[in-house]
């Protein structure tokens, strides 16, 4: 996710008005993407306001590098870049806005969580195999099942299993949310 899908994604959320970049003068609340691996990004840089609320949008890392980035901005809630959805980061968003305090005493939890889901240097969380990869990218495209056997030279039941081990891997409940999953998580 960066400054820009997060702008896309806000906008289906009346409740707030967001833009990337923005000098921020009426802002009640400032988002931070970071690039990747949990470093700081341009998206950083360019919406960094002093003296508002920040809410962080990070990838799993671990503990340390997440404390480091977390006492540099002093963030009031914290998402999960892979993990989150637009409803959560809408929901943390509007929670900063309104009641920071609140808000902060979630942000320690949040990042251990995220430091358990970082293992060993690659997050145990999203990840596709060969073979999960040309199905999704597939199905992305707007094939079928059949099509996509055909195409693959597998058999419907393994296209159907693939899918199948993709969603429940990602608790997702169909293949539309698999397709979204990976394109969120740069899997596709």
């Amino acid at each position: 996710m960066t400054a820009d899908g997060v702008v896309a994604v806000l906008a289906g959320f009346p409740a707030i008005t967001a833009s990337a970049g923005a000098t921020g003068e009426h802002a009640d609340v400032r988002v931070l993407v970071a690039g990747p691996a949990g470093t700081p990004g341009p998206a950083f840089v360019r919406t960094d306001r002093a003296g508002l609320p920040a809410v962080l949008v990070l990838d799993p890392a671990p503990m340390a590098d997440l404390l480091r980035i977390t006492e540099r901005y002093a963030p009031a809630g914290v998402v999960s870049r892979r993990r989150t959805t637009g409803k959560e980061l809408a929901d943390v968003i509007i929670e900063v806005g309104t009641d920071p305090e609140r808000a902060t005493r979630r942000v320690r939890p949040a990042l251990h969580g995220m430091a358990r889901e970082y293992k060993g240097g690659r997050s145990k969380g999203p990840w596709l195999d060969d073979r999960e990869k040309d199905v999704l990218q597939l199905v992305a495209e707007g094939y079928d099942t059949e099509e996509i056997a055909a195409e693959l030279n597998y058999s419907t039941r393994t296209v159907k299993n693939v899918l199948l081990g993709v969603r429940k891997r990602a608790q997702l409940r169909n293949r539309t949310q698999a397709v979204a999953w990976a394109i969120r998580s740069d899997l596709l």
